[in-house]
């Protein structure tokens, strides 16, 4: 099949869908719409970030969902991203765990269904 083919049935793939207006599987309360979203994908210890990606967005929770073609093109984007030119430049930090550990012993006392946090720490780590 030549490149212009596979491009057209693309294109024909997602013109067909019928994901308009669908509910949200995710927060089963949204409504997806069509729009061109920026992807954020991991492969193999890597991210790439790709523009422009056609994707369903639901309108209440902002859940993303593509179509088996566009998960295709992104994976094969993220395997030949060696071949990607343009880069940017990410600082990485970590977050600072003695905030969190103040606030962890100043709740300490307090039963677990008034911590704020309840939901972070197990019973061992009280």
């Amino acid at each position: 099949m030549t490149q212009n083919k596979k491009e057209n049935n693309f294109e024909r793939q997602i013109e067909e869908s019928h994901m308009e207006n669908e509910r949200c599987d995710f927060c089963h309360e949204g409504r997806l719409k069509a729009q061109n979203v920026r992807e954020y994908y991991r492969y193999q210890g890597d991210l790439v970030i790709i523009d422009n990606v056609p994707a369903y967005v639901c309108n209440t929770c902002g859940e993303h969902y593509h179509l088996a073609p566009v998960a295709k093109k992104l994976r094969n984007i993220a395997e030949n991203r060696s071949k990607i030119e343009k880069r940017i430049s990410i600082p990485i930090t970590t977050f600072d765990n003695l905030i969190f550990e103040r606030v962890k012993t100043r709740y300490s006392s307090l039963p677990s269904c008034l911590l704020p946090f309840n939901r972070i720490f197990t019973a061992k780590e009280r």
